[in-house]
């Protein structure tokens, strides 16, 4: 299995928002397991919140996803993440790795395509 970074927006100005970009995230990760990928999808940092008595600060979550995106094969960016800073860090790490970035799940899975048919 490739491993791919989902990346997006994440937090927004309202919590209905916020959740929405959650919803969204998990939903295109979960499409990417489908296709046989492993896909590592941040917006399931959630469960530490829920589950946590006293929870990590959030820069142990950045630090988290940048231990998974350094890990990773390849980068999906998905939802409109024009606005998102955190996003933008993160295609900016993803290019100065060398980690190729996607914009769209077919160009994504012609990159996968391509890496299997060099094997």
């Amino acid at each position: 299995m490739r491993r791919v970074y989902v990346a997006g927006p994440y937090a927004a100005k309202d919590e209905i928002s916020t959740l929405t970009h959650i919803r969204d995230g998990i939903n295109v990760s979960a499409r990417l397991l489908e296709l046989g990928f492993a896909p590592y999808c941040p917006w399931l940092d959630y469960h530490f919140v829920l589950a946590c008595g006293t929870c990590p600060p959030v820069s142990a979550f950045y630090e988290l996803s940048n231990a998974w995106l350094d890990a990773s094969e390849a980068m999906l960016v998905t939802g409109d993440w024009s606005n998102s800073n955190g996003t933008k860090a993160e295609i900016l790490r993803a290019q100065m790795k060398g980690i190729p970035v996607f914009h769209d799940i077919p160009s994504l899975l012609h990159w996968k395509a391509d890496m299997e048919g060099s094997l």
